[in-house]
Formats: C-alpha cells, structure tokens, sequence
C-alpha cells in the first residue's frame, strides 16, 4: 500500500504483502482516517503506520 498526499507528494509505502490480504487493507485504511480525522500530520500518520508494520 502506498501512502499519498491530498496533493500528490510526498509518499510512502506503508503496507507490503505477500497476497492479497482485505483485512489488513481494511484495518490499514480505518487508521489513516481515523489518524487524519484526529489531526494527525502527514509525518505522525506515517511513522504511527511504520511502527504497526514492524509489529
């Protein structure tokens, strides 16, 4: 999954999968609204996301 600005830059790969995986994508999407509708920045929501994928 890649992580893209309102505006197009910058980006970030959040996500990689093996196979396709709905639950994660899912689960992935709801903490990025989630993080945004809470006024998160783009820098906080990224590293919040590199952190749950070290996991």
């Amino acid at each position: 999954m890649v992580f893209v600005t309102r505006d197009g830059q910058p980006f970030s790969v959040v996500r990689v999968m093996d196979a396709f995986n709905p639950e994660l994508i899912t689960h992935t999407l709801d903490l990025i609204e989630c993080l945004d509708a809470g006024g998160y920045s783009f820098a906080s929501i990224i590293s919040t996301l590199s952190q749950e994928g070290a996991q």
